[in-house]
């Protein structure tokens, strides 16, 4: 293929990058092609202003193509590029803790990006190993983050009562696809024939990778904090021996709370939320469920919300879909795969039994 028609794709690719980045960015800051607001704002700005940063360094690199006396926005660009593993680190500090990080905290964690930046301005001959050194810093990174994230996600059925739309196990693609493009630009660097489709494969790579974290980041709920988490992991039911009539008393209330006001249609319901009707704690709430009902918070609140899924598809024509949103479940996926797992048929089948 003739190098022109290589260059008239890599600006193609090139410009469709950018437009993932500013349309995806402003969404995530602004929600302006969507009324419905961000499930987790902090995150949503963080990754928004992200895209629209690196909007910017996707119209250095098109700039630069267009003429000779232009080529130093290409050096620009991918400055641009490394500073914003800054807010990229933000984005896993923040899953991590639920927190914003401190002044000290962000100053450690975007030093070394910083550093790489400013050394590329300064050394253009340096930009490909600084930029890997700046990318196998954030890889670094997101380890740490996603090894810690794996050691909380037995907890979320005990937290919340629905512990997919909690669930953080999206980071390790994350990693993967992170890792696929060290090697696709480790592939196009060290094999001539592949280097003039480098910019075509990058950029389309890493508008995928965008698009992935942008529906991520669109859905990802905002958690309880990082202490909680923490006390939840070490709650203890204490007494093993049996229930207590402390403990009956509890889960009595519990029942009844279920039954006749119906919380289990809160689909964003949490062990928190429910222990504060009761007036105890989520410890020892989540404790004698595991005691005494031999249960996950999740499994309890799912049950009732089968039981009442079960009575809408025998006496009601409406859509499966529907009925798992009304029941409680945050997606039609999510009901029919917990509906599979409680009753051993799918939601279909179960009306088809008649």
């Amino acid at each position: 293929m003739p190098f022109d028609t290589i260059t008239y794709f890599s600006g193609i690719s090139n410009a469709i990058y950018a437009t993932i980045c500013l349309l995806c960015g402003l969404q995530l800051c602004f929600g302006i092609f969507s009324q419905r607001r961000q499930a987790n704002t902090y995150l949503s700005r963080i990754f928004g202003s992200c895209l629209l940063i690196l909007f910017v360094s996707g119209v250095c690199y098109l700039l630069s193509r267009l003429s000779p006396d232009w080529s130093f926005l290409y050096r620009i660009g991918a400055s641009i590029d490394m500073v914003i593993f800054i807010g990229y680190t933000m984005m896993g500090y923040a899953l991590h803790t639920n927190n914003e990080p401190t002044r000290a905290t962000l100053i450690i964690l975007a030093s070394p990006f910083v550093l790489c930046a400013l050394l590329n301005i300064c050394f253009p001959n340096w930009l490909t190993p600084l930029f890997f050194v700046a990318a196998a810093i954030l890889f670094a990174y997101y380890i740490y983050f996603g090894v810690a994230l794996q050691r909380r996600e037995h907890l979320l059925g005990d937290i919340y009562s629905d512990p997919e739309a909690h669930s953080l196990r999206w980071i390790w693609t994350t990693i993967v696809l992170f890792i696929g493009w060290w090697v696709v630009s480790g592939l196009f660097q060290l094999l001539p024939s592949l280097q003039p489709w480098y910019n075509i494969a990058i950029f389309v790579y890493m508008s995928v990778l965008f698009l992935f974290i942008f529906a991520k980041i669109s859905n990802y709920k905002r958690p309880v904090s990082l202490a909680f988490q923490q006390e939840m992991e070490h709650a203890d039911a204490g007494n093993s021996d049996g229930p207590s009539p402390d403990d009956n008393y509890t889960i009595n209330r519990l029942r009844k709370l279920m039954q006749e006001e119906k919380l289990y249609l809160n689909s964003d319901l949490t062990i928190e939320n429910v222990a504060t009707r009761l007036e105890t704690t989520p410890q020892y709430l989540s404790a004698i469920l595991h005691k005494d009902v031999r249960t996950s918070f999740a499994q309890f609140v799912n049950g009732y919300r089968v039981e009442r899924a079960k009575e809408l598809l025998r006496t009601t024509s409406n859509k499966v879909e529907y009925i798992g949103l009304v029941c409680g479940f945050n997606s039609p996926q999510v009901f029919r795969r917990t509906f599979a797992a409680i009753t051993g048929v799918s939601p279909t089948d179960f009306r088809n039994q008649g």
